[in-house]
């Protein structure tokens, strides 16, 4: 699966639960610290991620990693 090999080389992963303009607006908006993400999963995804695995991120967290990388 082409989503094993991409997982496995990254540190952060952001999943939106489908493809509508909706989520994709949201998706953005959390990968530009505009927005806020939370949830759990439903179900396990590719055995990568278990179902009830999830965090919440806001802005603030986003904007103190981007600070912690840029450093």
């Amino acid at each position: 699966m082409q989503i094993h090999r991409a997982v496995d080389r990254a540190s952060a992963v952001i999943l939106g639960h489908s493809h509508g303009r909706d989520v994709l607006h949201k998706v953005v908006d959390v990968l530009f610290a505009k927005g806020t993400a939370n949830g759990r999963l439903s179900a396990s995804i590719g055995g990568l991620f278990p179902a009830g695995a999830g965090v919440t991120i806001t802005p603030k967290h986003l904007r103190a990693m981007f600070r912690k990388i840029m450093d």
